[in-house]
């Protein structure tokens, strides 16, 4: 996962850089260093990461089609 992805991936779950790293086990500045490419990416954080916006995306989804129906 490159850094670009993980951002994008992170944001589409809705969390900071401090809730990204609370979710990890990292701080916000571990983060901002993956964000960077200053430090590699765990595939471990990835993976957890693209997790997140999975259940982002599926949770927008959700609302959306719950704010149709009203």
């Amino acid at each position: 996962m490159t850094p670009d992805q993980f951002r994008a991936a992170r944001q589409a779950a809705g969390l900071t850089q401090a809730a990204a790293g609370a979710l990890l086990g990292v701080t916000q500045v571990t983060v901002a260093r993956w964000e960077t490419g200053v430090h590699p990416i765990p595939k471990a954080a990835g993976m957890v990461i693209q997790q997140a916006a999975k259940a982002g995306r599926a949770a927008t989804k959700r609302q959306l089609s719950d704010d149709q129906d009203k």
